[in-house]
């Protein structure tokens, strides 16, 4: 049953859907599993069943959960092709978003410096653990990046860390993934990045800077690329 719920001014079905979420986050329901009908939460938390329909519609407006006509509502497995490709924005000429393999330069965990420390909203002594990559596809190098995980979100680290993908590193660790902004600009390469990206020094690129949020507006992960598409192509949902 929600606790004090009389003295809160926020929306009974929000209780309800922060109540849920917290079964979630703390791994009682895993990812794909199928949640109690409406009829049995609505008993357990002592609310009307369309309350909890209320809150479970808000929780597949953020992609928490699934609800499937006629089977149920489901944990959102976020490593499933329609929620993975979300944080895809490079696409091949055919349409299909790409992602290649990877090439680890470094990782390390470090002390966060100002620049991480405001993007990530951190605290001074606070870490990261901070990686340089490079993406390669038809063995071409088409991106080089350094990306910044907050060391306090992710402590499941998948192995080798420096190869992970956001959606299933935030899968391991019961983080929901919710949104992402970007800015993009050209730049001319340094002259590391030609290098990485096996162009010319004077082959202007894309950069691409972007910070992913979770459910709750935490950023969980900030990455700096830089872009050398060729035939490839960038492309952003605008709706």
């Amino acid at each position: 049953m929600l606790k004090n719920s009389r003295f809160s001014t926020r929306p009974l079905y929000l209780q309800v859907r922060d109540a849920l979420v917290q079964k979630i986050v703390t791994g009682q329901w895993k990812a794909g599993v199928a949640l109690p009908n409406e009829l049995a939460l609505a008993q357990e938390l002592g609310v009307s069943s369309g309350t909890v329909g209320k809150a479970l519609d808000q929780l597949a407006d953020e992609r928490i959960v699934v609800r499937k006509q006629g089977r149920g509502t489901f944990v959102a497995d976020q490593s499933a092709n329609e929620l993975a490709i979300r944080f895809s924005r490079i696409f091949n000429r055919d349409g299909f978003p790409i992602e290649g393999s990877i090439t680890i330069k470094t990782a390390a965990l470090k002390v966060a410096d100002d620049e991480e420390r405001y993007r990530l909203r951190l605290a001074r002594g606070q870490r990261v653990i901070r990686i340089e990559r490079i993406h390669i596809f038809e063995h071409k190098p088409f991106l080089v990046e350094t990306c910044h995980l907050p060391e306090n979100v992710f402590r499941n680290l998948t192995e080798p860390i420096g190869g992970y993908r956001i959606y299933m590193l935030a899968q391991a660790n019961n983080v929901f993934l919710k949104s992402a902004t970007e800015t993009v600009r050209p730049r001319m390469p340094t002259a590391e990045d030609a290098v990485d990206l096996a162009i010319s020094p004077d082959q202007p690129v894309l950069e691409l800077d972007r910070t992913v949020y979770d459910m709750n507006g935490r950023s969980v992960e900030w990455r700096v690329g830089c872009c050398a598409l060729g035939d490839l192509i960038y492309s952003s949902d605008m709706t």
